[in-house]
């Protein structure tokens, strides 16, 4: 979350969230705890940002693949950008 606002900054890993970009819906992923689809993983990720936005926050999400392409100086403009898209 960011201080003194109803902004919550979700950084999600590639691998971790299944990035769309990446992985189809029916792809399976391995982890420690058993095998995932990413469909699934997308569905608790859904209920996490619905619970918030229920709560009146607003979810920005940056990917780990972007934050890596991404120039230190120039992750402030990628993430005002995605506020200006979403609202």
């Amino acid at each position: 979350m960011i201080k003194n606002t109803n902004i919550i900054l979700e950084i999600n890993g590639d691998y971790w969230h299944a990035n769309p970009s990446i992985y189809e819906s029916e792809d399976l992923l391995n982890f420690a705890w058993g095998r995932k689809k990413a469909k699934e993983i997308w569905s608790k990720d859904e209920i996490k940002r619905l619970l918030a936005e229920k709560h009146n926050y607003k979810v920005i999400y940056l990917w780990e693949s972007e934050i890596i392409k991404t120039k230190d100086e120039e992750l402030i403009d990628l993430i005002n950008e995605k506020l200006k898209i979403k609202y």
